[in-house]
């Protein structure tokens, strides 16, 4: 803790990857929660329903790419025993 805040902890793709091996379970799904959209948090507020659709599929397509998530504030891993 620092000045009374907890610290945050970051990890790349491959280190959350190689943890899930560690404990010998599978990777069913790994992608960003959020991926681009902090980078333009303040348009995506903006959006209509057609163009929030049209970032969601959007989305939806790179959400699965390393760049992607190394780079989101939050992803998600789902596992399974193997």
């Amino acid at each position: 803790m620092i000045f009374g805040i907890e610290k945050n902890y970051y990890s790349s793709s491959d280190e959350m990857q190689e943890l899930y091996s560690k404990y010998d379970l599978n990777i069913v799904k790994h992608f960003a929660q959020d991926g681009l959209a902090p980078l333009f948090h303040q348009k995506v507020d903006e959006w209509n329903d057609e163009q929030f659709e049209t970032w969601f599929q959007y989305h939806l397509s790179v959400c699965g790419e390393k760049s992607i998530l190394d780079m989101s504030n939050h992803v998600l891993i789902v596992g399974q025993k193997k």
